[in-house]
Order: C-alpha cells, then sequence, then structure tokens
C-alpha cells in the first residue's frame, strides 16, 4: 500500500475508484433492525461485523466466560474494534450507550440504529480491504510481468463474483483475502527482487496477520513460505552473498511465529 500511495501509476487509483463504486452499493443491504434480540444481525450469514466484535472483545477483556464461543482468530475483531471506538465514543458522550450489558439492548437508548450503524461500518471495512486486493494484486502482477497483465488481473480479480458478493458483507472471507494479496505483493517483490532480512520480516508478520484473520490462510502461504526460502537458498548458491545463506529464512519464520 505504501508503494501504491506514493506511485505516479495512475491506474492503481482509477482500479481503486472503480473497485469503491464496484462494491460500495451493497452496503445498507439488508442492515440489521434490531428491535429484539433475534433480529440484531444482517442478511449476511456468519458475518462478524455488528455486536459480534463487542461481544468477543467483552469475553475475552471483560467478563471471561468458561465455554466461550470463538469460530475464528481474533485479529479482524480487534480492527473492527478499533473502527468502532470514535462512534461508541460518541454515543457515550451522547447518552446514546448507558451502563453496556451483555444482553439486548446492551445499554444502547436506541439499539435499531446503533446495531444497524456498527454493521454498517463493519462492511465498510470489507469495502475498502476488497478494493486493496484489486490494488493489490494489481501491483504485484505489474511487479513481475508488465502494465497490461497487471490490468487484465486486476479486472479478473475486481469483477469475481464471490468477491463482488462479499465485499460488502461482514464475514472474513474478504479480510483474509486481502491480508493474503498483501503477502502476495511482498512475495512479488521478494521474486523480483531476492530475499532480504528486512522483506523476509515483513512477509513473516503479513503472513501472520492473515492467519490471525482466518486460520484457513495456512493453505496457501506454508506452500508460498517454502518455495521462497527455496528459490532463495537455490539463489544463494549460484551467487553466494556478504551475509549467511539461512539469516533470511530464519528471519522470515521467527517474524511469522
Amino acid at each position: 500500500m505504501k508503494q501504491w500511495l506514493r506511485s505516479t501509476d495512475r491506474t492503481a487509483w482509477i482500479l481503486a475508484g472503480l473497485a469503491i463504486l464496484l462494491y460500495a452499493p451493497g452496503l445498507f443491504w439488508g442492515l440489521p433492525h434490531a428491535t429484539s434480540e433475534v433480529t440484531i444481525r444482517g442478511w449476511d450469514v456468519d458475518s462478524v461485523a455488528g455486536i459480534g466484535p463487542l461481544s468477543e472483545l467483552h469475553n475475552l477483556l471483560v467478563q471471561p466466560r468458561e465455554g466461550w464461543y470463538f469460530a475464528y482468530p481474533l485479529f479482524h475483531y480487534l480492527i473492527l474494534g478499533l473502527v468502532y471506538a470514535p462512534y461508541m465514543a460518541f454515543l457515550w458522550l451522547t447518552g446514546g450507550l448507558t451502563s453496556p450489558t451483555a444482553a439486548y439492548p446492551y445499554g444502547f437508548a436506541d439499539p435499531v440504529t446503533a446495531l444497524a450503524a456498527l454493521a454498517f461500518l463493519g462492511r465498510l471495512v470489507s469495502v475498502l480491504m476488497g478494493m486493496g486486493t484489486v490494488v493489490c494484486t494489481y501491483l504485484a502482477a505489474r511487479t513481475i510481468w508488465d502494465r497490461t497483465t497487471a490490468i487484465i488481473a486486476a479486472v479478473a480479480m475486481m469483477l469475481c463474483g464471490p468477491l463482488v458478493y462479499y465485499a460488502h458483507a461482514g464475514n472474513l472471507d474478504v479480510p483474509v483475502l486481502f491480508w493474503l494479496s498483501v503477502c502476495v505483493l511482498s512475495a512479488a517483490h521478494i521474486v523480483k527482487f531476492g530475499l532480504t532480512p528486512k522483506r523476509a520480516i515483513g512477509f513473516g508478520v503479513l503472513a501472520a496477520i492473515a492467519v490471525a484473520t482466518k486460520d484457513q490462510a495456512y493453505g496457501p502461504l506454508v506452500p508460498a513460505v517454502f518455495f521462497l526460502i527455496v528459490m532463495h537458498l537455490v539463489d544463494r548458491k549460484r551467487t553466494p552473498g556478504p551475509d549467511a545463506p539461512w539469516r533470511a529464512p530464519i528471519a522470515m519464520i521467527v517474524a511469522g511465529l
């Protein structure tokens, strides 16, 4: 993303705008209408947006419960918690939130508006991450190949059916795909410019974030790490460098762990 923000290539910005235009219209569809405890969620099945992150963080940090169920790792819950924080502070200061509880209406003076707003904010994060996935696809393909190939790859990603659907939902599918696409961009730089300790640490941290978002990210990342390490060792055998060949791979593994 840092490369994109500094980029003079307007194509990345155009693709970002097109992705937002494509994904944003569904933001308001089926928001929860929380008139009772059974209507606190929207139409997007398995969504974590809305009251979910606050519930999970309450169970984790405020009042731990025996047998607490947590279906996913907590990294995206923490992101949503940070996104929700200004809105929650606003409700607290304006009297919209008093004496928070773990049961409906959770201390909200107007639970219908509050829970709809929280679900909307969670979906907005998914839209931005869907846009980021398209941009990372473009930058990764441009790094390895050329601009034309990069545009084709980014447009194909942008119009992918599941991404179009989940980019305006509160599920974890787009967040984990976003972090995986950032990993692909990092791997593209490693393939193009070589595995240095700094790049290795960056990839390891990004891989850890992807897995901490949804643990199925292990699937593509384990062979990716193996490939990058083997590629590096083969390259160093052909052209020895000043530092030990295992320094960067060890840095990657430690950073990931």
